[in-house]
Order: C-alpha cells, then structure tokens, then sequence
C-alpha cells in the first residue's frame, strides 16, 4: 500500500485546493499480505510467464488454429498470406484490393505437405545432419567435462570441511570454550552437508550419452516428427511447436515470379 503520493496546496490567488503529486521519494511504502487478492506465488508465477513472452509477437504467443498459421507471406507484396473460402490459403494482399498481382492460392493440405517436405529436405541435408552431430559430441563433452569439475570441487570442499570439523571438535575436547566455537562447528557442519546434498543430486542428472548411431537416430527423429502430426492430441500439438519453432516464415510466390 502506498501512502502520500499527492498533497493538497492552496493556490495563492484563486485560494483554491489544488492536488499536486508527490515526487517518488516521498511516497510511503507498507506491505500489507493480508490485502493481497491474489497468493504471492501466483502473482510472482504470472510476472515469470509475462517476461518469458515479452518481446514475442501475440500471434506467436497463441496456439495456432492450423500448422501454419501466421507464417505465410506473399514474395510479391509481403503480405500475410491467410485462409479464405474452403481451406484455400491467399495473399491478403490480393484479396483486400492492396494492390498486390499475387492471386495464387493454395489449399492447406498442399501447403503444409510442400512445406513439410521442404523442411525435411533441409533438416536430412548431410551437411547439417553433420553439423547437427558435431553439436551433439561437443555437448557432451561439455557437459561431461563441468560435471567432473563441479564434482572434484564439491569433494574436496567436504574433505576441507571435514578438516575443519576435526579441528574444532579436537579444540573442545582439550578444554577451549564450548560457546566460542560452536557457532563455527554449526556453520562447518552445515556446509558439508549442503556439499553432500549438491554432490548427491550432481551424481543423479543425466548426462547426454554419446551414441554411436546418432545420426540415423537424428533421421529418424526427423521423420517421426512429421508423422506426429496425425498422432493424439497432445502429441500433436509438441509436434506442432517443435515445427513452428523451426519456421520463421514460408514465402510463397507465383511460380512464373522473378526472386
């Protein structure tokens, strides 16, 4: 709740109250949960999701009525190419009377086959399925190599611990001050097992396994994702993002337009 955010003054010659805002620094600032409408967590959950999409146009932030919603463009104009009549994909261009000469269309099942097509050209081209799996064993050993280092710096920062633990616990038993040190026993302690727990969940995250065969299994996946698409529900909209995500827009021309 925020306090003293305008004063009221008394004009001089009309002697009339007037409301002036107060600068920042003068605001006074008081937290009140029990006020709240909505739980903190909600709200802090609901700013996480907002930034995550800031930036991205609200098309994009929709689910998509069909696979390629949104990203047509018409190569003469520039356009957005939309849906009109029975399934039939046009520049809108053309059909709003812009000025536009692209009266092409194209039915959303042709669309989408060509498209798909086009990409798993692209995707199964060797010289990326080759770049694609030079990625993959730089990711490991990545991977590998900040793990083993992580672990070798939790390890011997709980044998430090340990040391130190020893120490402090020797001292007591030749008669130091209990209370002086055992705040620092406490804090010892308590670091070494937050390593212990560090370590313990380290040895648990997966690491990306170096296959042998990866690039047929990169193939196959690439061919699995558009037969997903005529999979359930759910497995069809993953397939749909994965797509999308893939696309930043299909430029459709006439085919006697120059490019």
């Amino acid at each position: 709740m925020i306090h003293n955010r305008t004063s009221k003054v008394i004009d001089p010659i009309s002697r009339k109250t007037r409301i002036r805002p107060n600068a920042d620094s003068e605001w006074v600032i008081q937290d009140v949960p029990e006020l709240r409408i909505i739980p903190e967590e909600l709200w802090q959950a609901v700013q996480e999701r907002r930034a995550q999409s800031f930036g991205t146009p609200f098309s994009r932030q929709q689910r998509p009525k069909r696979l390629l919603s949104g990203l047509g463009v018409c190569g003469i104009c520039g356009a957005r190419w939309i849906v009109f009549g029975k399934e039939r994909w046009g520049c809108s261009g053309h059909r709003n009377g812009r000025g536009c000469t692209n009266s092409k269309s194209i039915t959303t099942a042709s669309f989408e086959r060509r498209v798909l097509r086009g990409l798993q050209e692209k995707m199964l081209d060797p010289d990326l399925v080759k770049a694609f799996v030079t990625e993959y064993h730089q990711e490991f050993a990545r991977r590998t190599a900040d793990q083993a280092a992580r672990r070798w710096k939790l390890e011997r920062q709980i044998d430090e611990e340990g040391r130190k633990i020893q120490r402090l616990v020797a001292a007591i038993a030749n008669g130091a001050e209990f209370d002086e040190i055992k705040s620092a026993l406490a804090k010892a302690q308590q670091a070494r097992e937050r390593c212990k727990l560090e370590l313990s969940e380290l040895a648990a995250v997966p690491v990306i396994a170096l296959h042998p065969e990866i690039a047929k299994t990169y193939r196959r996946q690439v061919t699995d994702l558009t037969r997903s698409l005529t999979s359930d529900e759910q497995t069809t909209l993953q397939a749909q993002t994965i797509i999308r995500s893939l696309i930043d827009q299909v430029i459709l021309y006439p085919r006697d337009a120059e490019r």
